[in-house]
């Protein structure tokens, strides 16, 4: 595992990377699907709460406010479905590795 991978990374180390220590045994540790999807749904949600004011700023332009839109209609979808599947993960297997 390299340097900045360790130091940006939350995920948990890939099979055979690191040794393993009386702390990462007893840490409980998201598995990196479970990882990945929260960590898209947490970007989407911020997109979300800042869509009021990019739609503000696009006042001027109809054709920028109709991109916006369109952008957290989509936004709003994916999230939802993300939402819903790491529901699925959490009822079906829990979330730690």
């Amino acid at each position: 595992m390299n340097a900045a991978r360790r130091l940006t990374d939350r995920r948990a180390p890939e099979p055979g990377e690191g040794a393993p220590t009386a702390n990462t045994e007893r840490t409980a540790m998201l598995k990196n699907d479970v990882y990945d999807l929260m960590e898209t749904a947490a970007v989407l949600s911020k997109g979300l709460h800042r869509s009021t004011t990019v739609q503000k700023d696009a006042k001027g332009c109809t054709q920028c406010q109709q991109l916006w839109s369109y952008m957290r209609q989509a936004d709003e979808e994916q999230l939802k479905r993300i939402l819903a599947h790491l529901k699925q993960h959490f009822d079906r297997e829990g979330s730690l590795s």
